[in-house]
This record gives structure tokens, C-alpha cells and sequence, in this order.
């Protein structure tokens, strides 16, 4: 008996549902009006969006880092304080938050464009940003950046600056100019910028790549270099000073030929001690410089672009069939969530 019953209350159940549907639909149709004109503030909308679209260069560059052979023991304690991993790897996230970095930023920015023009200037030039930032800051009336940049005698500048990075990279309100990203499954960076001018996009995306990647192959190394190239003068320099002594003691010989005392063997034995002292100095630092030369090149990574932008750039189009049809499918969308939303409040209002 309470099984029959319990059959009977979801029967009643799923009635009430579908009429419950069919009341709402019928809501909907009667109200074709409110979809009619949630539509064409849609389709308005939208149709405004595509009259106003500005065209968007998009300049994409992809490269890999390859490290070279691996090390062991000490070397992979000097690797780990540069952020290379034991196997010769960089590390991808040292590399993404040193592109990122303020001074991977200003030396992108003053790069000179084919128009002479810095990348910073142009950039104040496309958006104009000066304009926008006067309103609040008088100081930035007319504001240009010089040749470089000189933020330790400019309050103006290091504000123009913190103001651009926002700018490029993003902030709550902007959306980034530039990003700088690595896809983990294939080992892949992927660069690109996204400006209202073909140069533009080049330009910031092309210099970045150049700075990141003279940072690491570099710079970085630039004191293991330096140790390298003092020790291959100092090595050349010993090797002179030992063939010296050689043809001082083939000279010395060549004079006191026949002749033996203790005076000319003491002088004798003096000069081949010292150009022995000298063979085994050179040997050491031959062996020195080739241990250098061997571990720099094996902390060294390897940049290298799979695929780089060249214009010309196919700038973002909007399509007006495009931009009407998204209008129609919104405006229905937002009339119909209205519709239902006003019939279930004067529902519960009216019980």
C-alpha cells in the first residue's frame, strides 16, 4: 500500500513539473515583446563594439632553452646559484620572472625603432598615455622619455616607468600588452605582444627575447668569463717567460762551450730551474683554463627561436554577421533569464 502511494506522489511530482515548464514556456511566448527588445539593444550593442574595433597586432615568438652537458659534484652547486639545474636545464620559472623583471623592461624600452623613436616614447605616442596620465598628474603634460633613461635624477620618470610596466605586463584594470608564458608538457616559451601597432608588437617582442637571452648566455657567466680570459693571458704570458729562459740557457751554453766550473754550472742549474718552475706553472694553468673553459660552457644554456614574428601582421578583424548573431544570442539570453526570474518572484509573491 505505502509503495503504491509512494508511486502516486512521484507521478504527481514529475505532472507537476512538466506543467510547471509549460507555464513557463507559455510566460516566454507571451512575452516576445521583452526578448524583441533585449535583442535589439543586443544586436545595437555588439554592432557599436565592431564601428569602434581597433585593429590588434599580435607578434608571437616560441623558443626552447637547452643546457648542454651535465655536471656533478661542485659544478651543480655553482649551476643551482644561477638557477641551472643538476643536467645543465634552466630553470623555466627563473626565466619567466627575469623576463619579467623591471630591468629586462627598461632596456626593451629604449630600443630604437626603424622611425628612430624609442619603444617607450611610442608607446606613450599609440595610447596616448601622457593625456590620460595628465588628468590626475599635471607633471606628465607633454612627457617624453630621453635616449635613456636616468631614474636617479627623474621622480617623473620613475613614475612614467612603474606606469608602463602596468601597462605592458598587466595590472587589476589593464589587460597586458605583453606575456611570457611555458607550456610544461613541451618545454616551450611562448613570447608575444599585443599593441595597435605592427612596429610595436615587433619591436617589444623581438628586443625582450634578445635581452633574456643575452642575460643568461651572458651576463650571467660574465664573471667566469673574465676568470677565463685572465687566465689565458697569464698562461701566454708564462710560456713567453719560459721560452726566454730556454734560449737564455741554449745562449749560455753556446758561450761557455767546453768550458766547466762551478760558477757556470751553478748559473746553468739556476736557469733550468726556473724554466722548470715555469713548464710546471704553465701545465697548471693550461689545466686550470681548460677546467674554466669546460665548466662555463657546460653551465652556459642554450636559447634557441622555433619561431619567430616578421611583419607583415594580420591584424584582429570583427566581423559585422558575427558581432549581430552574438547580439541576438545574448540579448535572447539575458530576456529569457528575465522573463523566468520576474514570473518565479510574482509566483512566490502572489502564494
Amino acid at each position: 500500500m505505502n509503495e503504491t502511494n509512494q508511486s502516486n506522489n512521484e507521478e504527481i511530482t514529475l505532472k507537476e513539473l512538466i506543467l510547471k515548464l509549460k507555464e513557463y514556456w507559455a510566460e516566454i511566448i507571451r512575452s516576445w515583446w521583452i526578448i524583441g527588445l533585449f535583442c535589439i539593444v543586443g544586436v545595437l550593442g555588439f554592432t557599436y563594439n565592431h564601428s569602434t574595433h581597433i585593429p590588434i597586432y599580435q607578434a608571437e615568438l616560441r623558443f626552447v632553452v637547452e643546457g648542454q652537458s651535465s655536471g656533478g659534484g661542485g659544478l651543480s652547486s655553482l649551476l643551482g646559484s644561477f638557477g641551472i639545474k643538476k643536467g645543465g636545464k634552466v630553470n623555466p620559472y627563473k626565466i619567466i620572472e627575469v623576463g619579467k623583471s623591471t630591468s629586462m623592461l627598461l632596456k626593451t624600452l629604449f630600443h630604437k625603432l626603424p622611425s628612430n623613436i624609442n619603444v617607450a616614447n611610442t608607446i606613450l605616442q599609440e595610447y596616448d598615455l601622457t593625456q590620460v596620465w595628465s588628468k590626475t598628474n599635471p607633471d606628465f603634460e607633454n612627457f617624453r622619455f630621453g635616449n635613456s633613461l636616468n631614474t636617479s635624477e627623474s621622480r617623473v620618470e620613475r613614475s612614467a616607468i612603474k606606469k608602463l610596466r602596468a601597462r605592458v605586463w598587466g595590472s587589476e584594470n589593464v589587460d597586458p600588452m605583453t606575456s611570457l608564458k611555458l607550456n610544461d608538457e613541451t618545454g616551450i616559451y611562448t613570447l608575444s605582444s599585443e599593441t595597435i601597432s605592427e612596429e610595436l608588437s615587433l619591436a617589444i617582442t623581438n628586443n625582450l627575447y634578445d635581452e633574456i637571452k643575452l642575460f643568461f648566455e651572458e651576463e650571467v657567466f660574465q664573471n667566469q668569463k673574465q676568470l677565463a680570459d685572465i687566465l689565458a693571458i697569464k698562461s701566454d704570458s708564462i710560456r713567453s717567460l719560459n721560452e726566454s729562459k730556454v734560449r737564455q740557457i741554449a745562449k749560455f751554453e753556446d758561450s761557455n762551450r767546453g768550458m766547466v766550473s762551478n760558477e757556470i754550472m751553478a748559473t746553468k742549474k739556476i736557469l733550468s730551474q726556473e724554466s722548470m718552475a715555469l713548464t710546471t706553472a704553465y701545465a697548471e694553468l693550461m689545466k686550470n683554463k681548460e677546467m674554466t673553459d669546460v665548466n662555463l660552457k657546460d653551465m652556459q644554456p642554450l636559447f634557441m627561436a622555433i619561431d619567430t614574428p616578421f611583419n607583415p601582421i594580420d591584424p584582429s578583424k570583427s566581423s559585422l554577421l558575427k558581432s549581430f548573431i552574438q547580439g541576438l544570442m545574448i540579448g535572447t539570453f539575458l530576456a529569457v533569464v528575465f522573463i523566468l526570474f520576474k514570473k518565479i518572484y510574482t509566483d512566490a509573491m502572489s502564494n
